[in-house]
């Protein structure tokens, strides 16, 4: 896995979103009483677990403007359970995206994304539950919510 910078990062989901998104580094445990979800990644061909961990106000704002949707929107719709198509499907797209950022020499692929860390199972529980090399990242976007990203991947 090759781990993303913050310019990097920024310029990918400016590019996505249409935008202006930066990102910064920041420490990797902060505090937060904001829903997080999870997208799981597998490296190929050796099948290695990366884990991404956001905010779901962030995913749901970059979700949205792939989709579409206000700001305002995008967050009524992401506390709709089960999770609205639209925004299902734009959170997914800015997930495969960012795959091309974790790829380096082997293939980084999305697998799925999980929204309560109660729903974690096998390699991705191990991968969170470990002190696995981890990236935290404190995204804006201008006009929507940002939040945090966390990459965890498998030690190597």
């Amino acid at each position: 896995m090759i781990s993303p910078n913050a310019q990097a990062l920024s310029k990918t989901l400016t590019t996505l979103t249409g935008l202006p998104v930066t990102c910064a580094r920041k420490p990797r445990f902060t505090p937060s009483r904001s829903r997080r979800v999870y997208g799981i990644y597998n490296e190929l061909p050796a099948h290695d677990t990366i884990l991404l961990r956001a905010d779901l106000s962030l995913l749901a704002s970059l979700g949205g403007c792939v989709a579409g949707l206000t700001d305002s929107l995008a967050a009524d719709r992401a506390k709709i359970s089960p999770l609205d198509e639209a925004l299902r499907s734009g959170i997914h797209d800015v997930l495969n995206v960012l795959s091309t950022l974790l790829s380096g020499p082997e293939r980084v692929v999305f697998r799925s994304l999980c929204l309560d860390v109660a729903y974690l199972t096998g390699p991705a529980r191990s991968v969170l539950n470990s002190q696995a090399p981890a990236q935290t990242f404190e995204v804006t976007i201008k006009g929507y919510t940002g939040g945090e990203l966390t990459i965890f991947s498998e030690e190597s």
